[in-house]
């Protein structure tokens, strides 16, 4: 670590103060080296003024920035223009030393939950589930990659097959704003759709992310592609065993953080056809999630879809699942 500098304050709503350095902003903290206590972990609403020489790097400017101020939570700063910004604390992600952004510092988070319900006698069912995210953010860049794997039995039904692989990155450009480019790859056996293929890109809206709650929107265009199963010959000349399509996306994720940890979260996704407006798909899951300690938590979850694209009548348009599930969170 670089040697500390009596010019670098944090000062509290309590007028006390703190010499030291900025090592990072995370959420609704800010990590500061201390001179006499080590790191510490200062709540920015807990901060009336920050004052440090350091250059820094900010989300939105690919340049160093300067501190030329900051009160009540206001930041005051030159990123190598005559411009001067202003933002919220509370309304930045990327706060740090331009140096150790520069070097690549970056955060990674993730998790993997897995459901399954069994029944042997009038019934006999057998249902499992695998869920995993993952998260990798490293300076204006963030990558999210997804894999979901279903799979239900019933009776002497043949097990039917869900498979959804997804990848996302994306670049923020400004404080909230970012630009993002999806794909995904998976089959949906029972709506029967043998192989599915979407690409997309659009612009989001971060409206806010800290410790507590986020909150983003997404907008955009994307080219989906599905090969459906189980198609006589009829189809297979008329050319309903195929769909292809360019859709308007658009999108919500949302998440709140409850007393005792508890998380409540949505998020959906709506894509609309432009070539026939009377076709259109919707997944949405809400749910919520209960710490049990050492990275160990508990999730109770509502998932629907309606799918009104459908081309063959041997699948329903609209299907409801509610999942209580185990994982582990990093």
């Amino acid at each position: 670590m670089t040697t500390l500098s009596t010019a670098d304050i944090i000062t509290m709503n309590n007028g006390d103060q703190i010499n030291g350095e900025l090592v990072k902003l995370e959420g609704e903290h800010i990590h500061w080296a201390s001179e006499n206590f080590g790191i510490l972990m200062v709540e920015t609403a807990n901060i009336s003024k920050l004052e440090t020489a350091q250059v820094l790097k900010i989300n939105g400017h690919k340049d160093g920035c300067t501190l030329t101020g900051m009160s009540r939570g206001r930041m005051l700063y030159s990123c190598g223009d005559d411009k001067e910004y202003s933002n919220q604390v509370r309304s930045v992600k990327t706060l740090m030393p331009y140096e150790d952004f520069i070097q690549g510092d970056h955060s990674y988070r993730g998790k993997v939950r897995a459901a399954g319900d069994f029944a042997n006698g009038n019934t006999n069912l057998l249902d499992w589930n695998i869920d995993i995210d993952m998260e990798f953010r490293q300076g204006d860049f963030r990558q999210r990659m997804a894999a979901v794997y279903d799979s239900r039995s019933r009776d002497s039904d043949p097990v039917a097959e869900i498979f959804d692989l997804q990848y996302q990155l994306d670049i923020f450009f400004h404080q909230r704003w970012f630009s993002y480019n999806k794909i995904s790859y998976g089959i949906d056996e029972p709506k029967n759709i043998e192989e599915q293929f979407n690409i997309g890109s659009g612009m989001g809206y971060q409206l806010w992310d800290n410790d507590l709650t986020a909150l983003s929107v997404v907008t955009g265009l994307g080219y989906t592609k599905r090969n459906f199963d189980s198609v006589d010959e009829l189809d297979e000349m008329t050319n309903k065993g195929k769909d292809e399509s360019i859709n308007w996306r658009g999108g919500i994720d949302f998440r709140y953080r409850l007393p005792l940890s508890i998380g409540l979260f949505h998020r959906n996704e709506i894509l609309w056809s432009l070539s026939e407006s009377d076709s259109w798909q919707f997944d949405s899951e809400t749910g919520i999630l209960i710490p049990l300690g050492a990275g160990l938590f508990s999730d109770l979850k509502i998932e629907y879809d309606y799918d009104n694209s459908l081309r063959t009548e041997l699948s329903n348009k609209s299907d409801t699942r509610i999942k209580v599930g185990l994982g582990y969170e990093w």
